[in-house]
């Protein structure tokens, strides 16, 4: 059996979040944009509703033709239940068959927890994987609990819920990365499901203004001839082909982006980190 080895990357000063997660999956490239990402947000906030929330970016692409480097959140029902447990082993049901980018669960409604599946749809994640936390605690309000399993398989479990919070006194994780042991184990990008266990914790959750703004947002979504964009960071637009073809400043919280130039198709909203590297992401259809 191959071993996958983790890496826990610890900071001193950032930015305060809130508990929301941004995971990624990466592809091999020679340079930034030709390195592509793909990135779902999941997490629980006070203000969120029960189901779809168009106001923190979520949206059911069931039905939304796969891209050639996707991961997707799943709520499955009973009749379409694939491998989700709690940590006691007991089977997770959802009352609606959903396929999310973003899944912010209502505070209210998650008791002490909750439960995400995110699957790799594509197997091309040659580069691995980064769990962001750096909206999930912060330095100075730290969480004591991240539980996470990845699965090959379903009754294959090659890491059980491990708490990647545990024993490590006061530093502070920001971020866990999920990479090949050689490069030639080509076993790693076929991991197809990443279990997600997260306790919501008094002494670590942040206001909702700080929870929600460091989100991107982009709506409506499929546009017409203008989508807005709401982000606190830069923000670039590219095609498939990672080719830029607007970019905003910083501390323009929300723009409103004239699309009526752009022929029909999928593009690339972009957030860009503060040290010049490509953060979260939203891909959109112009009708």
């Amino acid at each position: 059996m191959k071993i996958v080895k983790i890496l826990i990357v610890c900071l001193i000063n950032l930015q305060a979040y809130a508990q929301i997660v941004e995971f990624q999956g990466h592809q091999s490239g020679g340079n930034p944009w030709n390195r592509r990402i793909d990135t779902v947000t999941f997490g629980f906030s006070a203000g969120a509703k029960l189901g779809i929330d168009e106001a923190y970016g979520e949206e059911n692409v069931k039905n939304r033709p796969i891209d050639s480097l996707e991961l997707r959140i799943f709520q499955r029902t009973k009749l379409t239940y694939n491998c989700l447990e709690d940590t006691s082993n007991n089977k997770i049901y959802f009352p609606v068959d959903l396929e999310l980018r973003k899944d912010i669960r209502s505070l209210n409604s998650t008791g002490d927890e909750c439960y995400f599946e995110v699957v790799n749809l594509t197997n091309n994640f040659t580069e691995g994987y980064v769990i962001n936390l750096t909206k999930y605690h912060t330095p100075t309000r730290q969480s004591t609990y991240f539980g996470f399993n990845v699965v090959s398989e379903c009754g294959t479990k090659k890491i059980q819920y491990s708490n990647a919070l545990k024993d490590i006194g006061s530093t502070y994780i920001c971020c866990i990365v999920l990479f090949p042991g050689t490069i030639n184990d080509t076993d790693f990008i076929y991991y197809k499901y990443f279990h997600f266990h997260l306790k919501p914790e008094n002494s670590v959750n942040l206001t909702e203004e700080d929870s929600i703004d460091s989100l991107l947002k982009a709506y409506p979504n499929p546009a017409n001839n203008y989508i807005t964009i709401e982000c606190e960071e830069a923000t670039e637009i590219l095609d498939l082909n990672s080719k830029k073809l607007f970019s905003f400043p910083k501390n323009e919280k929300k723009r409103i982006v004239d699309l009526s130039l752009l022929p029909s198709g999928t593009y690339i909203i972009a957030k860009i980190n503060p040290n010049g590297t490509v953060g979260s992401h939203i891909r959109f259809t112009k009708i």
